[in-house]
């Protein structure tokens, strides 16, 4: 299995662990369908609802490392969590 693939696995062992309701989207959804991309990141769609969301960053920044300074704000701000991807290590948890 590829880093991609482990990565992608590790999150949603996450997700279902937390019974979250979430779906992969962008290139990995799309390869799973049988369209090859050169993909090297995971995008995913949480479902939290509305004013919700604060919990869900703060539980996942808490368990994996963010690639901005203030993830809290800047998710609230643009809707979008960052975190840390990196080849070959997979996602790199916080010990």
């Amino acid at each position: 299995m590829n880093s991609l693939f482990q990565a992608a696995s590790d999150i949603q062992q996450t997700m279902k662990s937390r019974k979250w309701l979430f779906c992969f989207i962008g290139g990995l959804a799309v390869m799973r369908w049988g369209e090859i991309r050169m993909t090297q990141d995971i995008d995913l769609c949480l479902l939290c609802g509305f004013g919700n969301e604060e919990g869900f960053i703060k539980a996942l920044v808490k368990q994996y490392k963010s690639r901005t300074e203030d993830p809290l704000t800047f998710a609230m701000t643009n809707r979008v969590l960052l975190l840390i991807f990196l080849f070959p290590d997979c996602l790199l948890r916080k010990k």
